[in-house]
């Protein structure tokens, strides 16, 4: 009965793609990806880890592919091209259990203050 407990639980647990958020770098807005977890967005839900790395996968591939083709020239396009970049090379995958999700959990405190 225990391992059927424990399974049920394991097949709840989901997965969000996550991406981090924007906070002043030198005057300019950029992703931060050492900002707590639980400061980061949400951007899709997946029902396993290998679902949401894949789609992490082909979110940097578009993304890489979109700065290479961007006009250089111009530095807005330039600006955006290389922000999504940087921000999907943080983006991570989260079990939907981690403990640093919630706001004030011991292990967000413990991370923050080793920072």
């Amino acid at each position: 009965m225990n391992r059927i407990c424990r399974g049920l639980a394991w097949t709840l647990i989901g997965w969000y793609l996550m991406l981090p958020p924007a906070a002043q770098r030198n005057g300019v807005l950029w992703p931060d990806g050492k900002a707590p977890i639980s400061q980061w967005t949400i951007a899709e839900s997946f029902d396993s880890a290998t679902a949401c790395e894949a789609e992490l996968d082909k979110h940097r591939k578009r993304f890489e592919k979109a700065y290479r083709k961007a006009n250089h020239a111009a530095l807005t396009a330039q600006f955006w091209a290389q922000f999504y970049v940087v921000a999907a090379g943080d983006a991570s995958c989260i079990g939907t259990d981690d403990p640093r999700l919630k706001a004030d959990s011991p292990a967000e405190t413990s991370n923050s203050q080793a920072n």
